[in-house]
């Protein structure tokens, strides 16, 4: 597990007749591996979770030709202890074998210590979510820096709740509506923050970018809930996705479309999605029988530009409601055509100057030459 030591003890033999020769083999880390061991004087020490590639490589010498290298894997796991646990939450960890994979760190992470990014690290769109009672595949790992994470409803995980002049009655168990806190607010998230609620409690969030470019949500392991996985993609004035950006801010276009897909809801299940301030329900997706959801929503022209609060709702495998709530800032599609407008008039009144320009040059070049044919006579 994660700060255990171990050393390595390895011996050259011959291929045929097994006899050990005086050849010292060495040993190393694999480049893939560094982020979760390294090697010092010999004793290998495992860093953080993952998987740990230990290399044996023996030089050739007068008698012996060079050894072909011999690796050895061992994967490397943390231990979750809880104080506080009682006989619920027991079962709930007990249930949480069924952990969400998380892809393995690369490069690119934020600042935000609550809610690190690991960017283009997936080797496919669609990563499994583990069935119930296996464990996690091999490279599907919780990355390194979530060891230390805020405990539930903590603060820094909550989005605040602004006062409204129109009241909403409350709402926590249907997906269908607006989710809000016990007295009817709607949460509101900042451009660039994340929030997650799954039965009323605020959780730790992992945010990952797709190969494609789009954002998508975890819920880290040590938080023992059910897992759940959420991409969204958003596309431009010509139907093109929309990357993610580096500051962590999803983008929108009035008129065009936000994807909303994912897995780990109960399957057969209705979800929504919704934008705030004013609420307004972009739509409703219904789960899949593997649990797996896929919705495109029309973002309404209709609605302001600026700053506004994207919440997703639905039902986790463990039966409680799940809200996704991030902040989202909207630009209108009239703007962008305008600007488009705009250089396409420059381009035309370029093209008529410069063809007017051609003309008169070529007027005054005929009248050159007439009066020179004058002068000849």
């Amino acid at each position: 597990k994660v700060n255990d030591t171990y050393t390595p003890v390895v011996t050259s033999r011959h291929s045929s007749t097994a006899v050990s020769t005086a050849i010292t083999p060495s040993i190393t880390i694999d480049a893939t591996s560094s982020s979760v061991c390294t090697i010092s004087g010999g004793v290998i020490t495992f860093d953080a979770t993952g998987s740990c590639v230990i290399n044996a490589d023996a030089n050739s010498s007068t008698n012996y030709e060079i050894a072909t290298t011999t690796s050895q894997t061992i994967t490397v796991t943390v231990v979750i202890s809880n104080s506080n646990s009682n006989s619920s939450s027991n079962s709930s960890s007990n249930s949480r074998a069924n952990s969400t994979p998380v892809p393995t760190p690369s490069a690119g992470v934020r600042p935000n210590a609550q809610r690190p990014v690991i960017r283009n690290v997936e080797t496919s769109p669609n990563r499994p979510i583990t069935p119930p009672g296996l464990i996690t595949p091999p490279g599907l790992i919780t990355p390194p820096g979530l060891t230390n994470l805020p405990p539930v409803n903590s603060p820094e995980l909550r989005p605040i709740f602004p006062s409204r002049n129109e009241s909403i009655l409350p709402n926590s168990s249907n997906p269908g509506l607006a989710i809000t806190d016990n007295i009817g607010r709607l949460p509101k998230s900042e451009p660039g923050e994340k929030q997650i609620s799954v039965g009323g409690n605020f959780l730790p969030i992992q945010e990952f970018i797709t190969p494609e470019g789009n954002t998508g949500f975890t819920i880290p392991e040590s938080t023992n809930v059910a897992p759940i996985e959420v991409v969204l993609k958003t596309t431009d004035v010509e139907g093109q996705n929309i990357p993610a950006s580096d500051d962590g801010i999803l983008r929108a276009v009035k008129g065009q479309t936000i994807t909303v897909s994912g897995e780990g809801l109960t399957p057969g299940s209705t979800y929504s999605a919704w934008l705030f301030s004013e609420p307004t329900k972009l739509g409703e997706g219904k789960v899949g029988a593997d649990s797996k959801f896929e919705k495109v929503f029309l973002v309404p022209e209709s609605l302001a530009t600026g700053e506004h609060t994207l919440q997703i709702n639905g039902i986790n495998s463990d039966k409680k409601v799940v809200s996704l709530t991030t902040g989202v800032i909207l630009t209108d599609v009239r703007v962008i055509q305008n600007v488009s407008e705009t250089d396409g008039r420059i381009v035309a009144y370029a093209i008529l100057f410069i063809f007017l320009l051609l003309f008169i040059i070529a007027l005054l070049l005929g009248y050159i030459k007439r009066l020179q044919t004058r002068e000849l006579f």
